[in-house]
């Protein structure tokens, strides 16, 4: 074996090329990056290099150069494994370095090695290692977590060939608890089987663990649980604290407890166990996903642990049934299981028994004196093949074979036949005995159970190909590709992405000879229709042709679609465990869909959507590391835009006369950049606020054409500003949803803002909303004849920051988080929202869509009391910005106030002891002693604590203001408030 160096900075991807090549035998370095690695190279001269191109401090192509420049080193063969080829383009980093070449990351492990080996054919024989490259290898009990989704899949394929290709129960078991380690990330594994009543047997994969004596009592499933998972197959999940776990409470944090996932052993018909899951590596518990693997994989090697029973099974059955065949020729006439006849020289039939009679339909008088190949199928010249049977068994002594006879009806059987030679004492042919058994029955379970194996194989071979796409269009090809093979079908498309009320098709695939699928064609759900099955909570659907032609939801097709014949379809799922896709395929070759069928559909559904996940995410990232820079350019440019302004206003508002002119322009510049700068701070917030799923819903049963009504009103002034019409059409009957009444009216505002926005005078904007009885929702349809979106564009319309105006003056204006805020308030509410348009310049409709509630009276509203000016207040304001607490103090007296300003806590708190305010409005960052301190030691105080306290800050998300409350705060208010809502506030304190 060789002596290899791998440079790689990921350490997961280092350790997988270390393990792999270690498991054949090289003896590997690593090396973190190429200034490691180059000293290295130089004190063990390695017979290969692999090395990633992509390092810190230097980079592989670097490496590779310094080494040819070494006369010792320079000839070195060395392997780029690396995704930067994609970038950098393999033929030129092999000519660039010589001696090389170029494998792109990921590579399945057999192409791994297969590099490898052939890299190594034309290098030099292999060094033995040294004692310092020994000591350099990577101790064999160092483990790192295998969580990312490209050694996942690389895992789960390894399994499928074991599902496949495993003969050897053992090893099968112990395979799969290894990998199920590797793929959750747990420490420990278990798998208890048991077989009709024997002993059980416990597997592991780990020496150390591979016994219920090994695993702590507290980690082991109570009966209770052990009869779920025998009696209802159902997975468990639940926490164990940790040993000595005191319930007491101490100064020394807890450990945390460990999470334990116990799940059946089992195949749709019968349990032969159950496996346990222990103690994730990264502390969290086992979750739904992490549950979903587990049973999928346990019920995939399942199947296949039962298949090699079968198979073992049957070859015993075989072995036994040579030797009870020998013993049937002396069994007598009445035998009924058994075919046993006699035959004379010549093959004519003399004997018949019952067996016989009931195994072909033939009568003792019917058949008695005809000819053997009576019973042989005559499309196969059964004459000649039988009289062939009769020489040999003459010859021999004895003959068995198993093939095809025919029935009285004509219909055929599969049969076991021994032919025996009976002879006289003087050795002269007396005749034949021939015994025969229907073995139809063992036949079709062979030819299931080589179907089965065929389909894990097509499944395996299929996952390889899916995986190895590095885009959405060619995974989603593949995956229909794949569909085809795995099913027989004729037809099959792949849908991925909800666009304008649709599942685009990103892939299809025909057999030879069947109708083509018309491209740009989309599985419409407008109307519905059977795909609804999937939308709605059905992992699989499965229909013959009768079934989908009798199906309530079929109502034909539309113009243009290919003819279908039966359906088989599964879902796609993405990262939030919701459809993203479908996967359909029609017109089986022949017959109907099995249940086979629709498993291996199902699998490939399960892996296509971990792939596609994969390759979103990576996506995602790309795009997310392009708009970060667009961003903070937006961001820049919004939030200065409102500086110019409101400095040249404060300008003109020391030079201009008070009360004159250009001081009321002046102010009303400033009050309207004010408010433009804290509506993209709230922008921010609220968009910050629902990607953490800290935002808070107030539901209520509210008419939706109501809301609209309402935000059209306030918005006619903006669009008749415009020069736009604007027009709502609503429906006769109120359409109910249960929602927050002011997120909704936002998310309609901010459709009609970018409607405004986005149209020139002249043109139209079109609200409608509507009713639609077969998905049972509410639509909600905002239309204009502006500038259009872009076809690029409308994929990444309700991204943040997406942008469709990247001009330089940037008129008009955002940063792009409009129909972000829109989207995730609409999925709040567990509605979605599309977009579409016919490109730039044909303008733009935006569809949202909510569930409809059932027809109620309409709630009574509160009635929301009238604000009374109760005269003025003695306040303190707690403030360490002077400019802010000084502003304040003279806003807060023009009202008539008394108002004392401290600009500390410890000040804050020795003014309101002689002060004796009615309310203090308090910063929370305050240096020293900060606000929630401030608040704590007044409400300590009998002397303050019936003063009002308003917290007045800038942290506004619901955890700050839930720790206001607890430390005291009466009010909360997000900074800066306007002077209305101050009074307001200060209207309603108590005294």
């Amino acid at each position: 074996m060789a002596t290899i160096l791998i440079v790689e900075d990921h350490a997961i991807s280092r350790q997988m090329l270390s393990n792999l090549l270690g498991y054949k035998g090289h003896h590997v370095l690593e090396a973190a990056d190429g200034v490691e690695a180059l000293a290295l190279a130089r004190a063990e001269h390695p017979d290969l290099i692999i090395t990633d191109v992509v390092m810190p401090a230097m980079d592989g192509l670097e490496l590779v150069r310094r080494l040819r420049a070494d006369a010792a080193l320079k000839n070195i063969p060395a392997i780029f494994y690396t995704a930067a080829s994609l970038r950098t383009g393999a033929r030129e980093i092999e000519e660039q370095c010589g001696n090389s070449r170029v494998l792109p990351k990921p590579s399945d492990p057999q192409v791994i090695l297969q590099t490898v080996d052939e890299a190594l054919a034309i290098a030099q024989p292999p060094s033995s290692p040294t004692p310092a490259a020994v000591a350099f290898r990577r101790p064999a009990n160092k483990t790192d977590p295998l969580r990312g989704t490209e050694l996942q899949l690389a895992v789960l394929i390894d399994l499928g060939f074991h599902l496949v290709r495993q003969r050897e129960p053992t090893k099968l078991l112990n395979t799969f608890c290894g990998a199920l380690r590797e793929i959750l990330n747990c420490r420990r594994c278990l798998l208890v089987v048991s077989e009709n009543g024997d002993e059980e047997r416990c597997f592991s994969g780990d020496p150390e663990d591979a016994s219920a004596a090994a695993w702590p009592a507290r980690l082991l499933p109570p009966p209770q649980i052990l009869e779920r998972l025998k009696t209802k197959r159902a997975p468990v999940r639940w926490l164990v604290p940790p040993a000595g776990a005191d319930a007491e409470p101490s100064s020394v944090a807890p450990a945390p407890a460990k999470s334990v996932l116990a799940a059946p052993f089992a195949t749709p018909s019968r349990v032969h166990g159950h496996f346990l899951l222990a103690d994730k590596k990264d502390g969290t518990p086992f979750d739904d996903q992490d549950e979903e693997m587990a049973v999928t994989l346990g019920a995939q090697t399942a199947l296949a642990y039962e298949n090699i029973l079968l198979v073992d099974r049957l070859l015993k059955q075989s072995t036994d049934l040579r030797l009870s065949e020998e013993r049937l020729r002396l069994m007598i006439e009445g035998a009924k299981d058994y075919a046993i006849v006699m035959l004379d020289p010549l093959g004519n039939l003399t004997t018949w028994n019952a067996g016989a009679a009931h195994m072909t339909g033939w009568s003792a008088a019917e058949i008695l004196g005809r000819h053997l190949d009576r019973l042989y199928p005559q499309d196969e010249d059964g004459g000649r093949h039988a009289r062939r049977v009769l020489e040999l068994a003459e010859l021999t002594g004895q003959h068995q074979e198993i093939g095809e006879r025919r029935r009285k009806d004509g219909s055929l059987f599969w049969a076991d036949v021994t032919i025996s030679a009976v002879r006289d004492a003087a050795g002269q042919l007396r005749g034949f005995a021939k015994v025969t058994r229907d073995i139809t029955g063992r036949k079709r379970a062979e030819e299931e159970q080589e179907r089965s194996r065929q389909g894990l194989s097509r499944l395996a071979e299929a996952s390889l190909k899916v995986v190895r796409e590095a885009d959405v269009e060619g995974m989603l090809q593949a995956v229909s590709e794949a569909a085809l093979l795995l099913t027989d079908a004729r037809l099959a498309a792949c849908g991925h992405g909800y666009v304008t009320g649709q599942f685009i098709v990103g892939g299809s695939a025909r057999a030879e000879g069947a109708p083509a699928c018309p491209e740009g064609r989309g599985f419409r759900l407008e109307k519905g229709g059977v795909y609804m099955d999937l939308l709605e909570g059905a992992d699989t659907i499965r229909l013959t042709d009768v079934e989908l032609r009798a199906h309530p939801r079929w109502w034909g097709l539309p113009d243009g679609h290919v003819p279908m014949r039966g359906l088989l379809g599964a879902k796609l799922t993405g990262r939030d465990a919701r459809s993203s896709g479908l996967l359909l395929v029609t017109d089986k070759a022949t017959g109907e869909f099995t249940a086979e069928d629709e498993s291996l559909l199902r699998q490939l559904a399960t892996l296509a959507s971990l792939a596609l996940q994969h390759v979103e995410v990576r996506i995602a990232l790309e795009r997310s590391d392009q708009r970060k820079s667009q961003f903070l350019g937006m961001l820049s440019h919004e939030l200065r835009n409102p500086l110019a302004p409101i400095r040249n206003s404060l300008y003109i508002l020391e030079r201009a006369a008070p009360g004159g002119e250009q001081a009321l322009r002046a102010k009303t510049v400033i009050d309207r950049q004010v408010s433009q700068l804290t509506r993209l701070v709230d922008d921010l917030l609220d968009v910050t606020r629902i990607s953490r799923g800290k935002i808070q819903i107030q539901r209520e049963l509210l008419d939706v054409g109501d809301v609209a009504r309402r935000a059209v009103e306030d918005y006619r002034s903006v669009f008749a500003k415009s020069g736009v019409e604007l027009t709502l059409h609503l429906p006769e009957c109120p359409l109910w949803v249960s929602g927050d009444r002011t997120r909704i009216a936002q998310i309609i505002g901010n459709l009609l803002s970018n409607s405004a926005k986005f149209t020139e005078a002249g043109g139209q904007t079109v609200v409608v909303v509507e009713e639609n009885t077969n998905l049972r929702q509410v639509i909600l349809r905002v239309r204009d004849t502006g500038i259009g979106i872009a076809p690029e564009m409308l994929p990444r319309m309700f991204e943040e920051f997406a942008q469709a105006d990247t001009t330089l003056d940037r008129s008009k204006g955002g940063l792009g988080l409009g129909l972000a805020l829109v989207r995730g308030l609409v999925e709040l509410h567990g509605g979605a929202v599309t977009a579409k348009s016919g490109g730039l310049g044909k303008g733009a409709e935006v569809t949202v869509r909510f569930p409809l509630e059932a027809a109620q009276a309409l709630a009574a509203e509160p009635v929301r009391g009238v604000v009374s000016n109760a005269g003025a207040r003695r306040v303190l304001v707690i403030e360490d910005n002077v400019d802010a607490a000084e502003s304040l103090r003279e806003a807060l007296e023009l009202g008539d106030h008394m108002v004392e300003v401290a600009y500390s806590g410890t000040e804050g708190l020795e003014k309101a002891r002689a002060f004796r305010p009615d309310v203090i409005l308090c910063d929370i960052g305050l240096p020293g002693m900060d606000g929630y301190a401030v608040a704590r030691a007044m409400r300590s105080d009998p002397k303050l604590s019936g003063v009002s306290l308003v917290a007045l800050t800038g942290y506004a998300l619901p955890e700050d203001l839930a720790r206001a409350k607890a430390a005291g705060f009466d009010e909360h208010l997000a900074k800066p408030p306007s002077v209305e809502k101050l009074e307001e506030l200060l209207s309603r304190m108590r005294r």
